[in-house]
């Protein structure tokens, strides 16, 4: 299972797919999410601008028993687009393909 979160509310647009964005490998091939949810919370994270309403992206994956490592990659978006202005706004760091690995041998 992956989560994911992101503002969800303002005015913007994030190209974001989360049945895309992030890609489970067992070793024979991508396995496709069985399920794709989401949940809104109300949050103040303590900064400037970081009280809002943030989108949880929940992906779940049926990933073998019997494997012992699994590899997934997350793509992280790097722009966004706020409707009110007409701009687009763009990550100083982040973004790009995040690669990891999961052993689970004893």
């Amino acid at each position: 299972m992956g989560s994911f979160t992101k503002p969800a509310e303002n005015h913007l647009e994030w190209p974001f797919d989360p049945s895309s964005a992030m890609r489970v490998d067992d070793g024979d091939g991508l396995i496709t999410p069985r399920s794709v949810d989401y949940e809104d919370q109300q949050e103040d994270r303590g900064g400037p601008d970081a009280t809002g309403v943030y989108r949880y992206f929940t992906i779940v994956y049926e990933v073998p028993g019997d494997l012992t490592t699994v590899q997934f990659e997350v793509d992280l978006p790097d722009s966004m687009h706020e409707t009110d202005l007409d701009v687009w706004l763009f990550a100083t760091s982040g973004g790009g393909t995040q690669r990891y690995s999961v052993s689970f041998d004893a």
